[in-house]
């Protein structure tokens, strides 16, 4: 990401770091880390509604939402972050239909880690004469003040917000990484080796910190996958473009709608692979018996295959589900009526040559009562092989 020494923002709406960052997990478990840099809240070019926009998609996306400022937290500062209050007005965690309303203490629950990032930073972390952390710092700032005019109603409001939106927070300062303003003024030139002392140590206990709370982003009990998180990009865009309040729930849904459909298409396929090598021509079981052990076969490595690509524990998944078990079962009955149907053929066919053969058997002096009774008998347990293979029983009969 470019940094510059201007006044005009480098970065414009949120851009995307082209590689993601392979990670491990303390459980072992691999993932990659996307960062997203967005442009500043208080771009001197940009309204507030675009800056709540920009921040609130932000929020929606990100596992760890780092805000940095230079300096302290002070009552300026707070009020930059006012957003936050307008941005619990623009997110609904569920639609109206499902009892939704808007509120920071309900998005809480499906807001990112908060870091609050104070650069340049030279205050004495203490108070009344003892030290403090910058996590405890963070949560004196956004005491409630005393009081009760219209002003410090809304000083509270802002306070209220952020601790509702943002239940998992904590702050770290960076003292200036040079001393020399016009090394500051260039600092994307700058080698790391060539700053402050201090400023690196502070550096490498804040990619630490990063590392350890940008944990895979996820939605109730669901990691998200690189798709998935498109998936929900482009809805919650759509809805903040089109005027309307992006509601969680319903982008969500979306989701996993999308990500059930194709499991449940993937699960189709596999089911058809293994029906067909079932049989070594790849042709599929030429019986009904054959073919009633490699549905059940089948069956279960389809859903097997769903399960391990489906999203979501509802009435989605739920659904999607008991359509593949219909599409499945139809494939099983049209294969089983064809097989059915083959084998009423081959029965008819081989009834009417056995009809042929002791029609002329009678015709012949020469064959005897036993003969041709032991002769019928044999035909008759050729067309009752055949039935075995799949043909209506009644069909012989006749």
């Amino acid at each position: 990401f470019k940094v510059a020494a201007t006044h005009k923002p480098c970065t414009k709406g949120i851009w995307l770091w082209s590689k993601p960052i392979p990670r491990t997990s303390a459980d072992g478990s691999t993932y990659h880390l996307i960062l997203l840099d967005t442009e500043g809240i208080d771009a001197y070019d940009q309204t507030g509604q675009y800056s709540t926009q920009i921040f609130s998609l932000a929020v929606l996306l990100s596992s760890l939402f780092v805000y940095n400022q230079m300096g302290g937290i002070d009552e300026a500062a707070l009020d930059r972050l006012s957003l936050v209050t307008e941005m619990t007005k623009h997110i609904q965690v569920r639609s109206h239909e499902d009892g939704g309303e808007k509120g920071s203490s309900d998005l809480g629950a499906c807001s990112p880690n908060f870091l609050w990032l104070l650069r340049d930073f030279f205050l004495d972390l203490s108070e009344e004469g003892a030290e403090i952390t910058a996590k405890e710092y963070l949560e004196i700032a956004l005491r409630p003040v005393s009081g009760s005019s219209a002003a410090t109603q809304a000083k509270n409001d802002i306070r209220q917000s952020i601790k509702g939106l943002f239940p998992d927070r904590d702050c770290y300062t960076l003292v200036r990484p040079v001393t020399n303003e016009r090394d500051l003024q260039r600092l994307g030139e700058v080698q790391l080796e060539a700053m402050r002392p201090e400023f690196q140590a502070e550096l490498q206990v804040l990619l630490a910190r990063v590392f350890a709370k940008a944990t895979p982003k996820s939605l109730g009990r669901t990691m998200l996958t690189g798709g998935m998180l498109a998936g929900l990009a482009e809805t919650y865009v759509a809805a903040i473009n089109n005027g309307a309040v992006p509601v969680i729930s319903t982008a969500w849904q979306g989701v996993t709608e999308g990500e059930c459909r194709r499991a449940a298409e993937e699960a189709e396929e596999a089911y058809v692979q293994a029906l067909m090598s079932s049989d070594p021509g790849g042709e599929g079981p030429q019986d009904l018996d054959r073919l009633a052990l490699a549905h059940e076969a089948a069956l279960a490595q389809a859903l097997h295959v769903f399960h391990a690509a489906a999203v979501g524990e509802g009435e989605v998944r739920q659904n999607f589900e008991g359509r593949l078990r219909k599409a499945l079962s139809a494939r099983h009955s049209d294969m089983e009526s064809r097989l059915q149907a083959a084998a009423a053929a081959k029965c008819a066919e081989l009834a009417s040559a056995a009809s042929g053969r002791l029609h002329k058997a009678t015709r012949d002096a020469a064959t005897d009562v036993p003969s041709l009774a032991e002769m019928a008998y044999d035909e008759l347990k050729g067309l009752l092989a055949c039935s075995r293979l799949g043909a209506a029983g009644g069909k012989i009969s006749e």
